[in-house]
């Protein structure tokens, strides 16, 4: 049984994690795409506490934004790159 603390610790360490790579990925500069490490921690926590909370509908949305942060870990950190999609603006 996880307790009030816990749960508590879990919400407000995943909001400020969240937050922390938000403003990163925000900012587009070449320390955004650390802000994908953060969104992915925070992501991982809030769904966590999601579960554990019966939150079901926060879960869901929570693994979805795993599987988007983690594909901007990806992208950032291991995909070739691709200037052509990077830069376009059309």
């Amino acid at each position: 049984m996880i307790t009030q603390t816990t749960l508590d610790i879990l919400q407000y360490s995943g909001a400020f994690f969240g937050i922390v790579g938000g403003i990163l990925i925000s900012w587009n500069t070449k320390y955004s795409k650390y802000g994908f490490i953060y969104a992915t921690i925070a992501s991982i926590i809030l769904a966590y506490w999601c579960f554990a909370s019966n939150e079901w509908g926060y879960f869901a949305l929570n693994i979805v934004y795993l599987i988007i942060d983690v594909f901007g870990v990806y992208r950032w950190f291991f995909a070739p790159e691709n200037k052509t999609l990077v830069n376009s603006r059309n």
